[in-house]
């Protein structure tokens, strides 16, 4: 009975062994999904500061625009070819600076992009870790409990035969195997 009893501490030290190597996976994986957050976080803090940066080039667009008026009326009386040179090389800047930021805003678009597809891909690898772990630990459980079981069951249906002088040396090899604690510790890696 004290062997019995012994194997079965064992066996709740050893799970109880696996549930904190769990729970460190566990936190370790709510670490790397803080993680993650504060990445998505910065991205969508980089998103706003693009959109201001767009909202203040609109408005030194509405100035250079403002500006170009007051030229056009300073300039109507030096002549329409001067003002019509002045207006394609602003257009020129404008358009240079709208297609600057649009090439940013792509890159930025681009980086966000990115950086979603590999949260997905990170969030994915985590659900499949901790479903391997779960299957890995359930798989344990249903070994143990089917031993501890197993174990209950020898020892109610062969109390009897422990001592017995008849014994041959297959039983008492697979008497030797089954108390084993080597070899039923090798059944649940």
């Amino acid at each position: 009975m004290d062997l019995k009893e012994t194997k079965e501490e064992e066996e709740v030290e050893k799970l109880k062994a696996e549930i904190e190597k769990l729970k460190a996976e566990m936190e370790k994986l709510k670490e790397s999904k803080f993680h993650a957050d504060g990445q998505a976080f910065q991205s969508r803090m980089d998103l706003k500061e693009t959109r201001e940066e767009n909202s203040n080039l609109k408005i030194v667009q509405k100035s250079q625009s403002d500006s170009i008026l007051e030229l056009e009326m300073v300039l109507t009386a030096s002549g329409k070819e001067k003002m019509n040179a002045l207006k394609e090389e602003h257009a020129q800047e404008i358009h240079a600076l709208k297609e600057e930021r649009a090439q940013e805003k792509e890159e930025h678009a681009q980086e966000i992009h990115a950086l979603k597809e590999e949260h997905a891909q990170e969030k994915e690898e985590h659900a499949q870790e901790i479903h391997a772990l779960k299957e890995e630990h359930e798989r344990q459980m249903r070994v143990c409990t089917s031993g501890l079981i197993d174990v209950g069951n020898w020892h109610t249906e062969n109390a009897g035969e422990m001592n017995n002088p008849m014994e041959t040396p297959a039983t008492a090899q697979a008497t030797t195997y089954f108390f084993n604690a080597d070899h039923f510790a090798s059944q649940l890696a």
